[in-house]
This record gives C-alpha cells, sequence and structure tokens, in this order.
C-alpha cells in the first residue's frame, strides 16, 4: 500500500475563494495531484531553471490538441507545442 503525505500550502483568501468557486469539491485533489506531477516532471526533465521560470511567469499552462485529444501540459513559451 502506498504512503501518502500532505502537503498544506497557505494562499491568499482572493486565490483560495476562486479556486473552491471555479474547481468542483471532487476534483480538487485530483488536480493539484496532476498539476504537481506536471512541475516535478518539468524540473526532472529540464532542471532547477524549471522553478526560477514559473516563478519569473515564464512557464504557461496551456491546452494541447495533440492528437485531437485535450490535454493540459506546461511548457516554456504557451504555445502548447512540447
Amino acid at each position: 500500500m502506498k504512503d501518502f503525505r500532505s502537503i498544506n500550502v497557505k494562499v491568499p483568501s482572493d486565490l483560495h475563494d476562486e479556486f473552491v468557486r471555479l474547481v468542483p469539491r471532487g476534483l480538487r485533489l485530483v488536480l493539484m495531484k496532476s498539476i504537481l506531477t506536471l512541475i516535478l516532471d518539468a524540473i526532472n526533465k529540464d532542471g532547477e531553471i524549471v522553478l526560477g521560470a514559473i516563478m519569473a511567469g515564464e512557464y504557461k499552462l496551456a491546452l494541447s490538441l495533440a492528437n485531437r485529444e485535450n490535454v493540459h501540459k506546461m511548457n516554456k513559451d504557451g504555445d502548447g507545442q512540447a
């Protein structure tokens, strides 16, 4: 059986309220796990430069229509291309 741990992050109330308003309750945990996986995959692939790029606003979440399927992915230039 997998061992699970919690990550607690304090965010401004307006960010919290918007998250609660826009993301359905049943999807919040799955969404946060998916985002964390995307970030860690990017760091493993491209190194710690990803951290600075995210914090500088140079990484964008983009929708990719690769293979005619809707797939979200993080990329450096925001154009949806890998």
